[in-house]
């Protein structure tokens, strides 16, 4: 009786399973369903899968950034003569992204080189940059392993992020040079204006704090003067005691640190062409040439006499 019962729980048991297997496998629900995923709005506007994005650093809060890029999407072009219709203007829409950086994430940067003429660097290794090292403003261009035309409901992590060229050369005026520092007026590139106001009436201008210490390098090649033997520029070392107010300079600083703050510390300094001659030249004072007077001898001398026959008179006119 009780071999029986063994028997019977057995079958039970197998008809359960077997109708378990059933039943999920037809109600299964897919990985997108579980992931309650939705397709962009946008989907038309990027027609290829989406594992690379460049913008510009809009956010970063803890561990995630985000990134904003303006695309123009592509329409079929009107072809104005023929149906006598004008270009419509271009519809900009603007993608943002949210990004996961983790310890993994492979973070470079693209530096700038300094022209120095006298000081040369060991080379030295490549830190490792973080988080900390990206900024709001940073051009960057991301790479991630997921299609970034889907939202998902996490956010994707970027897998490698370049930090595209930043600006460590300023370009201006001295207007104060002191012990150890100097000032410098920079003007800002003109940018025309996107909502149709008055362009300005002056250039707008940055004053920046430069501070020289004794890694500051003051260079430049030197002026070919004419009619010099050697026409080849040779590189001339100056200090702080030859910069003098309104020199136009070029000044090397660390990357992205002209974003960062107003006073900043000058790797390389170089002065524009500044002239080997004494800018006004005391020139020698020259006496006027006065003619001595001519006796009459002294004028006909050297002048050709005609003839008597041979020279006009009032009647062979």
């Amino acid at each position: 009786m009780r071999f029986i019962k063994i028997i019977i729980y057995i079958a039970v048991s197998l008809v359960l399973l077997e109708a378990g297997y059933f039943l999920g496998k037809y109600t299964k629900v897919s990985p997108l369903e579980q992931k309650s995923a939705s397709v962009s709005t946008d989907i038309l506007s990027i027609t290829q899968p989406v594992y690379t994005f460049s913008g510009i650093i809009d956010n970063i809060k803890d561990n995630t950034i985000t990134v904003k890029q303006q695309i123009i999407p592509y329409s079929p072009p009107i072809q104005a003569l023929s149906t006598g219709k004008s270009q419509p203007t271009p519809v900009v829409k603007i993608f943002s992204f949210k990004f996961t950086v983790s310890e993994n994430t492979q973070i470079s940067k693209n530096s700038m080189p300094v022209n120095y003429l006298f000081k040369s660097l060991a080379a030295t290794a490549t830190p490792k940059l973080t988080i900390k090292n990206l900024r709001k403003g940073q051009q960057v261009i991301i790479q991630t392993n997921a299609d970034l035309r889907i939202n998902l409901t996490s956010i994707p992590l970027a897998s490698s992020i370049n930090i595209q060229g930043g600006n460590n050369l300023l370009t201006g005026k001295i207007t104060e040079v002191n012990e150890k520092s100097i000032k410098l007026l920079v003007y800002l590139p003109f940018q025309a204006s996107t909502d149709g106001s008055a362009p300005p009436s002056a250039p707008e201008t940055i004053e920046y704090f430069i501070n020289v210490t004794s890694d500051t390098e003051i260079s430049r090649y030197s002026s070919i003067l004419p009619g010099s033997e050697n026409n080849l520029p040779k590189p001339v070392k100056l200090s702080l005691s030859d910069l003098k107010k309104d020199h136009q300079v070029n000044v090397n600083i660390k990357d992205d640190e002209i974003n960062a703050s107003t006073n900043l510390t000058a790797l390389r300094i170089e002065p524009f062409d500044m002239p080997n001659v004494s800018p006004n030249p005391t020139l020698p004072s020259i006496s006027p040439v006065t003619e001595p007077d001519l006796t009459i001898q002294e004028a006909t001398a050297g002048s050709i006499i005609l003839p008597e026959s041979s020279q006009a008179s009032p009647s062979n006119l």
